[in-house]
């Protein structure tokens, strides 16, 4: 219960209280990391959600900043409106240049970065305990005083375009529109995925986003009620709350008008989809099947995570120690909140691609045919657990599975129980669930294949130097023959 001091103190702060800060950790499983869902959420005014988590043992603080914008927010050509801000925001304000944010970052003991990801952006800083206020303070700084220059927003181009590899031509562009230089996989993800913003047509390119577009961007999402703040970590919640009070809490709440995107079922039918010089040189090739499925909000998520590791599992086993066809297959798997796209893929010699396609859809038909023993399911099932609960025990492993799941506190008003979920799982499920995944007459075939190995390159290029060697002779030997005339 809250004592009286706690319940004024909250009101005082004009801060509401979330039904998760106070809901009792019934419901856990015994691969539940300890008190991975204990914690306690806060409403600010102004619309600020605020996570707060307190952990002894580490004296650091893990602090997370996630807005709620993203690649898919944009059209195909404006894609990294989102991408620019995350590194805009890094280099300078008004108050402090780049290297006076980093200095203090640096100096007391701390660590920052940023990732832009589909749907959100997310500021990220570790730092020691005695100094979370300044880590809290910097982010304040960036996220409302950041500089978008047209010197800073050129800074910010150039790096995106070193992220990507470099800069590309126009005419590469214009060929790749066409689906010259077009890989198989692209092409299938354009066919399974449109409208999805996951499969652009055209290439992404940072060159045509303004200064005026990212400056709208900035002033329409970065707004405290698009924003989350999460704090885990050697903290004193009710101080961490009240600085947090005093910074962000004091941004005022503007409205958000985003419109829902829908992603239908793409019609596809069972075909065969290859590229157009993409790759153009390589050795093996690479054989997948894909099928179109729903996002991680759909219902059965869980139960398609335990078929995919079961079948990633039966992949290496018959494609690599059976028949030594593949060393590394494995599955593909993306599920976005409302779309999502499995292909179980290997790379193999080329003459081995149908032989290794029969196979992968042999065990796809097991699995449908209800052709798999208890033993391996829960076998499966408790490799995903095992490997969750060993992977959160630093602050910022919290910290980033908070942020990387709020969206399931908004839609459901607390953190699904994932373990629980998993555990649930039987046989029968997964065979459901690959009846209603693998549907023979929606399969993709993706085969990509290199325009040349290396040995017919090396021959290429002996060939033509060949021609050209004799090219020269016959044009030397009839210059001298002229000049014999003569």
């Amino acid at each position: 219960m809250l004592n009286k001091t706690t319940f004024w103190a909250i009101l005082l702060c004009g801060i509401s209280i979330s039904p998760t800060m106070l809901a009792a950790d019934v419901q856990v499983s015994q691969y539940t990391p300890p008190s991975l869902y204990k914690y306690q959420l806060y409403k600010l005014k102004n619309g600020l959600q605020v996570l707060l988590k307190r952990r002894h043992g580490a004296r650091n603080v893990s602090i997370r900043v996630v807005v709620n914008v993203g690649h898919y927010d944009f059209a195909c050509d404006k894609q990294d409106t989102a991408h620019y801000l995350e590194h805009l925001l890094f280099t300078g304000t008004s108050r402090s240049s780049e290297v006076e944010l980093d200095k203090r970052i640096d100096n007391h003991g701390g660590y920052w970065n940023a990732t832009t990801s589909p749907f959100k952006t997310i500021y990220e800083l570790d730092i020691f305990s005695p100094y979370q206020n300044i880590g809290l303070d910097t982010l304040y700084e960036i996220y409302t005083d950041s500089v978008i220059s047209d010197k800073n927003v050129e800074k910010s181009r150039k790096i995106i375009y070193r992220e990507r590899g470099g800069e590309s031509s126009d005419l590469r562009h214009w060929l790749f529109e066409r689906g010259i230089g077009r890989g198989a996989w692209k092409n299938a993800a354009m066919a399974m995925l449109p409208g999805s913003g996951y499969a652009c047509p055209q290439r992404v390119r940072p060159e045509g986003i303004t200064r005026q577009e990212i400056r709208q961007t900035y002033k329409k999402y970065y707004v405290p009620n698009n924003t989350v703040i999460i704090v885990v970590g050697d903290i004193n919640i009710k101080k961490t709350l009240s600085h947090i009070k005093k910074t962000f809490g004091t941004l005022k709440r503007k409205p958000i008008k985003t419109k829902k995107k829908s992603y239908p079922i793409a019609k596809t039918r069972r075909q065969i989809v290859t590229g157009t010089l993409a790759p153009f040189l390589g050795h093996d090739g690479t054989i997948a099947l894909a099928y179109r499925t729903q996002g991680r909000y759909s219902k059965g998520h869980y139960n398609r995570m335990v078929m995919v590791q079961y079948l990633k599992t039966r992949l290496t086993r018959v494609l690599r120690y059976q028949h030594s066809l593949a060393y590394s297959p494995t599955i593909f798997d993306l599920a976005e909140n409302d779309f999502g796209l499995i292909a179980l893929t290997a790379t193999v010699k080329q003459k081995d691609m149908t032989r290794t396609q029969g196979i992968m859809e042999q065990e796809i038909k097991k699995l449908k045919n209800g052709k798999v023993l208890s033993k391996e399911i829960e076998e499966t099932k408790r490799q995903i657990l095992l490997q969750w609960v060993q992977g959160y025990e630093a602050n910022t492993t919290y910290a980033d599975f908070y942020a990387s799941l709020f969206d399931d506190i908004r839609r459901f008003g607390a953190l699904r129980r994932l373990e629980l979920a998993v555990e649930k799982v039987t046989p029968l499920i997964v065979q459901q669930t690959a009846k209603r995944v693998f549907k023979d007459e929606t399969m993709v075939i993706i085969r990509s294949t290199p325009t040349l190995t290396y040995t017919q390159f090396y021959i290429t290029i002996v060939i033509i130097v060949l021609i050209m060697g004799l090219l020269v002779y016959l044009l030397v030997r009839r210059h001298r023959k002229r000049k014999q005339h003569r």
